[in-house]
C-alpha cells in the first residue's frame, strides 16, 4: 500500500478502527490501556510490531488534533473516545438529565386499568416485578430495559409498549432495576 509500518498515518488510522470495532460491540470508549493492546494486535506483522510508547505517543498527537478525546476518571484510569461517540455520550446525559428534572404527573389506578387490558389483549401474565416495572415506567420520564445483554433506553412507556410490538415479543421480558 506504500504507508510505512511505523508510520503515524497507519498508527492513526488503527486506533480509529479498533475504536469503531469496540462502537460495533456497544462500546462507546475503550480505556487506553486495552485500546493500545488492541492496536498493536492489529498492527503487528512479521516484519514490525509497533511500541506501547509509540502507540501511546500517537494517542496523545491525536487528543491534541481533537481527532480522540481522552477523559481521566477517578481511578485515573484514562479513557479513549472517537469524538462522535464522546459528544454523543454528553449529550444523551444531558437529555436524560433534562428528562429526569421534569416532574410528571400520572393516574396510577388509570395506569393499572391500562396494564390489565393489554395483558388481557396480548394474553400475557405479568409477574409482581414485571407489574412494577411497567407501573413505575408510567411514572418515569427515563426507562432502561435489559434483555440478553441488550441495553434500551425509553423515554415514555408508548415507547416501550411499541418496542415490543415491533420486536413481535410475545411476553414481556424481565426487566431489573
Amino acid at each position: 500500500m506504500g504507508v510505512a509500518p511505523d508510520s503515524e498515518f497507519r498508527y492513526c488510522a488503527g486506533l480509529v478502527h479498533a475504536l469503531s470495532e469496540a462502537a460495533e460491540d456497544g462500546h462507546c470508549y475503550l480505556p487506553q490501556v486495552e485500546l493500545i493492546e488492541s492496536v498493536i494486535k492489529l498492527l503487528t506483522t512479521e516484519d514490525h510490531q509497533p511500541t506501547e510508547d509509540a502507540i501511546s505517543v500517537t494517542i496523545k498527537d491525536m487528543a491534541l488534533r481533537d481527532e480522540l478525546i481522552r477523559e481521566k476518571i477517578p481511578d485515573q484510569t484514562l479513557l479513549c473516545y472517537k469524538p462522535t461517540y464522546f459528544h454523543t455520550e454528553q449529550n444523551l446525559a444531558q437529555l436524560i438529565s433534562g428528562r429526569l428534572s421534569q416532574p410528571i404527573t400520572i393516574d396510577i389506578p388509570r395506569v393499572r386499568g391500562w396494564i390489565e387490558r393489554f395483558t388481557a389483549s396480548h394474553k400475557i401474565q405479568l409477574s409482581e416485578q414485571q407489574q412494577q416495572a411497567v407501573e413505575m415506567a408510567a411514572y418515569s420520564r427515563v426507562m432502561i430495559l435489559e434483555s440478553d445483554g441488550e441495553i434500551y433506553c425509553f423515554g415514555c412507556i408508548d415507547n416501550m409498549f411499541w418496542f415490543f410490538k415491533i420486536e413481535n415479543f410475545i411476553e414481556l421480558f424481565d426487566l431489573y432495576f
